[in-house]
C-alpha cells in the first residue's frame, strides 16, 4: 500500500481528479464508485473543469454511488 500526505484539502482534491482524469483517459469504459456528501465535492469540481478545459470524454464511463447498496448483499 502506498500512503500519500498532502498539505491540504485542495492538494488532495487536485490529485485525486488527476487520478480519476488519468483513469477515464486510459480506460474510457471504467465503472467508478463515487461517494457522496460534501468531503469529495471540491475533487468532483476539479473533476468537471479538467474534464471541460480538456475535452475529457465521459461518455463510456460508468458511474455508481457509493450510497447505492440496496440488493447487492444478501
Amino acid at each position: 500500500m502506498r500512503i500519500e500526505v498532502y498539505e491540504g484539502t485542495k492538494t488532495l482534491a487536485q490529485s485525486a481528479a488527476h487520478k480519476i482524469i488519468e483513469l477515464v483517459i486510459n480506460k474510457p469504459g471504467a465503472l467508478l464508485c463515487l461517494a457522496g456528501g460534501d468531503t469529495p465535492r471540491l475533487t468532483y469540481q476539479y473533476i468537471v473543469e479538467e474534464g471541460k478545459n480538456n475535452n475529457i470524454d465521459f461518455s463510456s464511463v460508468q458511474f455508481v454511488s457509493l450510497d447505492e447498496w440496496v440488493g447487492i448483499l444478501k
